[in-house]
């Protein structure tokens, strides 16, 4: 089970580290050091996951015209892979711009980028 909390205390950090979640990384590293894995596993349902960022994220873009392609992509309907790595490259623009105030979006940008070079 340690193991398991130590991997869960690195991802936390990785991906929290200096940003508005910061206190609660240090809280769960506390937590971890006094072998209180309840409490870390508490914290963790605190952070936003990649799915909450991304929502959080297209829903700022509704009224973008990244919105239509992003709208078409996530119902399943087809779009040629050109217009598709339009769309997650503009994703990415916005997600990047994000980073300036909420430095936890670079999770989300590391996938996205993940993904658009898949598509390329």
């Amino acid at each position: 089970m340690n193991t398991n909390y130590s991997a869960k205390l690195l991802t936390m950090t990785r991906q929290f580290h200096g940003t508005g979640y910061q206190t609660l990384v240090e809280q769960a590293s506390k937590a971890y050091i006094a072998g209180d894995y309840k409490l870390i596993d508490e914290i963790e349902k605190q952070l936003p996951t990649e799915y909450q960022l991304l929502e959080t994220l297209v829903e700022k873009l509704k009224k973008k015209s990244v919105y239509s392609n992003l709208k078409k992509i996530i119902k399943g309907e087809s779009v040629d892979k050109a217009q598709h790595a339009i769309a997650l490259s503009s994703l990415l623009t916005h997600c990047l711009i994000e980073m300036k105030d909420k430095l936890e979006y670079k999770v989300l940008a590391k996938s996205l980028y993940n993904k658009l070079m898949g598509l390329i």
